[in-house]
């Protein structure tokens, strides 16, 4: 999940700064467009990396059958 965070936020940057210093008018265009998708995929991670962890840890933490 740290690596998903890791890389959507590389991509929002590198979109954002294409979206406004690009010299490729088409890409330029492209990443003005497709910005606003990664942005939401970047906080809908936000939102679940916490929960992921949790769980996660929960799942390490628990005390297996044979264990008890």
């Amino acid at each position: 999940m740290s690596d998903m965070l890791k890389d959507h936020k590389k991509d929002v940057a590198d979109f954002q700064r294409e979206s406004n210093t690009g010299r490729d008018a088409e890409v330029k265009s492209f990443a003005a467009q497709t910005l606003p998708t990664l942005k939401d995929h970047l906080k809908e991670a936000k939102s679940i990396a916490p929960k992921v962890m949790q769980s996660r840890q929960n799942s390490v933490d628990a005390p297996k059958a044979s264990q008890r």
